[in-house]
């Protein structure tokens, strides 16, 4: 199912069925940014597929604050609350002179992804949450 989310509104949703897919649809305007919380265990996998123009970004808020890549899992590293902003990538006096520009549409998807016997082969886990993949 996909809900729209408008900027500077806070999405709260559960991660429980694996390869189960969460789509979400909103925009970013000047300093806005949408947040989308979460509850999450420990070594659990989370893939986050952001379509949007290239200067949008993600960063999760939770243990650590974690710059986050496109289409790359992420292990979570400790049982609790997280929270992924999407928001401009731009420095914040820029982000202040956009404030009456049009908005910037993204979708955004999340899917637990189904435990296998090596929790961590191939996914990011923090402080390195930003690995380079093989092209």
């Amino acid at each position: 199912a996909t809900i729209k989310s408008l900027t500077n509104l806070t999405q709260h949703f559960t991660l429980q069925d694996p390869n189960k897919t969460l789509q979400y649809r909103g925009y970013v305007q000047g300093v806005g940014y949408s947040s989308y919380q979460f509850l999450a265990q420990q070594n659990q996998r989370v893939l986050i597929q952001l379509d949007a123009p290239d200067v949008i970004e993600m960063i999760l808020y939770g243990p650590q604050v974690v710059p986050l890549k496109n289409n790359t899992e992420y292990l979570i590293p400790d049982n609790g609350l997280y929270d992924l902003r999407v928001l401009y990538k731009i420095p914040i006096e820029e982000q202040q002179d956009r404030a009456v520009t049009d908005p910037v549409p993204y979708r955004i998807d999340f899917t637990l992804v189904a435990s296998t016997a090596s929790a961590t082969d191939g996914a990011t886990q923090a402080p390195n949450a930003a690995p380079q993949t093989a092209q």
